[in-house]
């Protein structure tokens, strides 16, 4: 048997929808080997999951590849792991879940917060739900199990939540029960990243007509997104998808210049006396010292995605990119929550930039990566979020 603790990896998880390969195990204490009943077992991003029976064993079918598996039960601290389904022991694991030493109290929860701390609430749910038309409905139902922390740092607003988050999200039909690991929010520049691990709970006992508009809502929030994107590039189908895609290098700022220019300019603007020659110096100089050091250069045309495809000896597929990607999805239009209401532009095709922290990214048919910080987002991909996010077993209709 393989023994497990308390484990904690960032992998995204990825699967093939082809053969079922069968995850199992037992949950235990770790002191008295004493077995932990109705503990929740998933596969994080996914509706995939299974329960504990009362001797603390489970047992589940899952598909073909690599996965975040979950393991919680109240009162203990959650295990995470990762696992491939093609070196699963057949023994089956045994995971030991440590005790809570804490344990945020009703009373807790009740109690009223101060001003500060419903304005970090809005700032939290318009950079982790957003602020499309799916995250407009949205509604988080526990929301005073978060911590904001907007002290500990000047200028960054940190949040944890002492039990995972209820989320409701009426217009996609998914209940998330989201195990969210940090939140950090920079307000100069406005940036902000999260990690977390969700568990997506289709809604029961729909309508017919609500059914239609929940399916139609799931395409709209699947096709251009980022999982669809790579999911496209691995089939070697993007352009077919509706995706183009073309190079965005980086190339020094020819209207800056260069430093030791800017440095002999101070000190002769510092000893001249002519207002002539510092007029002169600061026009072609110092007035453009604050300039970026480089700027982003587009091709005009566009590549073809399968050359940015490679495969090892066992058929693992990379994405290799030495630059970023400028990313046009010309099947859907830029929504007016994303213009915003006043703004008199007229929409245009979802144009994104995507930036590689690595050179070589291995990349799964369901639209997962390993790092889930390997891809800087920028544009229209990175304006949708948790709202806007669909479980990785997702398939859209044919």
């Amino acid at each position: 048997m393989k023994w497990i603790y308390v484990l904690l990896f960032t992998h995204i998880i990825s699967f093939a929808a082809s053969s079922q390969q069968i995850l199992k195990g037992r949950i235990l204490e770790p002191v008295t080997e004493s077995p932990i009943p109705y503990a929740t077992v998933y596969l994080a991003n996914t509706t995939l999951g299974t329960t504990a029976d009362e001797n603390g064993a489970f047992s589940m079918e899952i598909p073909s590849g690599s996965f975040e598996v979950i393991v919680r039960m109240l009162g203990y601290e959650s295990a995470t792991f990762s696992i491939q389904s093609n070196r699963l022991p057949k023994p089956g694991y045994i995971i030991f879940l440590k005790p809570s030493d804490t344990e945020l109290n009703e009373i807790e929860v009740e109690d009223e917060r101060d001003p500060s701390w419903y304005k970090n609430l809005q700032t939290f749910k318009l950079y982790f739900l957003g602020n499309s038309k799916n995250a407009s409905k949205a509604k988080i139902e526990n929301e005073k199990v978060l911590r904001m922390d907007d002290q500990s740092q000047k200028g960054i607003l940190r949040v944890t939540a002492a039990k995972n988050l209820k989320i409701h999200n009426p217009n996609l039909g998914y209940y998330l029960d989201f195990q969210l690991e940090e939140f950090q929010f920079r307000s100069r520049g406005s940036t902000y990243q999260y990690a977390g691990y969700p568990l997506f709970r289709e809604e029961g006992d729909l309508s017919k007509s609500r059914l239609r508009k929940i399916q139609k809502n799931r395409l709209e929030a699947y096709q251009g997104s980022l999982q669809h994107l790579i999911r496209s590039l691995h089939q070697g189908i993007a352009s077919e998808e509706g995706f183009e895609i073309r190079r965005l290098y980086r190339i020094p700022n020819p209207d800056k210049p260069a430093d030791s220019l800017i440095l002999q300019a101070k000190k002769q603007y510092d000893s001249t006396s002519s207002e002539t020659i510092k007029s002169i110096l600061k026009r072609d100089f110092l007035d453009k010292e604050s300039l970026p050091d480089s700027i982003d250069q587009l091709e005009k045309s566009p590549i073809d995605p399968k050359i940015l495809l490679s495969r090892d000896s066992e058929n693992n597929t990379f994405l290799e990119v030495d630059f970023a990607l400028h990313v046009t999805f010309k099947l859907e239009s830029e929504p007016r929550e994303y213009l915003g209401q006043n703004n008199p532009k007229k929409p245009g095709p979802q144009i994104s930039t995507l930036y590689f922290q690595n050179k070589k990214l291995q990349i799964f048919e369901n639209g997962s990566y390993p790092d889930p910080f390997a891809i800087l987002i920028d544009g229209y991909m990175g304006w949708e979020k948790v709202a806007d996010l669909m479980p990785l077993d997702y398939l859209p209709p044919n």
